[in-house]
């Protein structure tokens, strides 16, 4: 006998309503019937506690600022309108914020967030997850594996945390960190700040003027093993290959490490180094790129770019 799942309504006023943990019998026109763990509740109106508990179940917070805990099982959680805040919990879940400003937390599992209108923040946690920030301005983190982040429209701020993450800004003047582990950072249309953190990583900048810094840098950054794959796209593009964030500050890249710029225009793009230029060198590398030096130590190729000098506009170099 197949189970049926439970259709909870609340109420226009403020409710709290608790699922099912595990299938029950109930009796119903003579007739027993299994229902599942799996409820479908509408909360309605007013501010409300939807908490799914066991089953497959799916929440719909309606109008008003809501909460909605889909707890075990592989959940939809619909905010509805206003704020509301959504918990996925264990199990591969689907999070809508729909509209208002919004805060969605995947927990454990697979899972997918999409905020939709309004400025939302969106957490991963656990498993390998999707995130939409949708429209608004949005903060988007990932979690312990490898997630995929997209702001989508608006000035968007997205962390990749801990796993080999995927980050694309979309449209608006973004922020994108990669942190741990191998990163894939797209900027999209807009001026945009891209950081890859540790790790191997790819960072473009996509249309508009970008500020691209593969490393951490300072001098946690040596020997660490770290090749960045760098490309400005369209636009005026900084790339950072050294700063004096730190007292102890460091050229970015020594050691094993280095960063290959796929597309600087001396017209247009600027290279940033530490120190002065009377540490660093250019030295040609077949076929037609440039490899800059630092005392002896390679940090940077720039591909399909020859003839350069350091005592030109488009280098420029940071000193405490």
């Amino acid at each position: 006998m197949a189970s049926v799942k439970n259709v909870i309504y609340g109420t226009r006023a403020s409710d709290n309503i608790l699922g099912h943990n595990t299938p029950f019998w109930s009796i119903e026109n003579g007739q027993y019937v299994l229902r599942s763990a799996d409820d479908i509740i509408y909360g309605f109106g007013g501010n409300d506690d939807l908490n799914g508990r066991g089953g497959n179940d799916e929440l719909f917070g309606g109008s008003g600022n809501d909460t909605l805990e889909g707890e075990d099982g592989n959940d939809e959680l619909f905010g509805g309108s206003d704020n509301d805040e959504m918990y996925g919990g264990s199990g591969n879940d689907q999070l809508f914020g729909e509209s208002g400003n919004d805060v969605l937390s995947g927990g454990s599992g697979n899972d997918t967030l999409n905020g939709g209108d309004g400025d939302d923040f969106l957490n991963s946690q656990d498993g390998n997850d999707f995130l939409v920030g949708g429209n608004g301005i949005d903060q988007l983190r990932g979690g312990n594996d490898a997630d995929t982040l997209n702001g989508g429209a608006n000035n968007d701020f997205l962390r990749g945390e801990n796993g080999n993450d995927s980050l694309v800004g979309e449209a608006g003047d973004d922020n994108l960190q990669g942190n741990e582990n191998n990163d894939i950072l797209n900027g999209g249309i807009g001026n945009d700040d891209l950081y890859g953190g540790f790790g191997t990583d790819t960072l473009i900048g996509g249309d508009g003027n970008d500020w691209i810094r593969g490393s951490d840098g300072g001098v946690n950054d040596i020997n660490t093993n770290e090749y960045d794959i760098l490309t400005g796209g369209a636009g005026a593009d900084d790339f950072v290959l050294g700063d004096a964030l730190f007292v102890n500050s460091w050229p970015h890249y020594l050691g094993t490490g280095n960063a290959t710029i796929t597309d600087f225009n001396t017209a247009e793009d600027t290279i940033r180094l530490y120190g002065n230029s009377g540490s660093y060198a250019l030295n040609a590398i077949a076929p037609n790129n440039t490899g800059i030096y630092y005392q002896g130590n390679l940090i940077a190729v720039l591909q399909n770019t020859a003839n350069l000098d350091l005592s030109q506009s488009y280098f420029v170099f940071y000193q405490f």
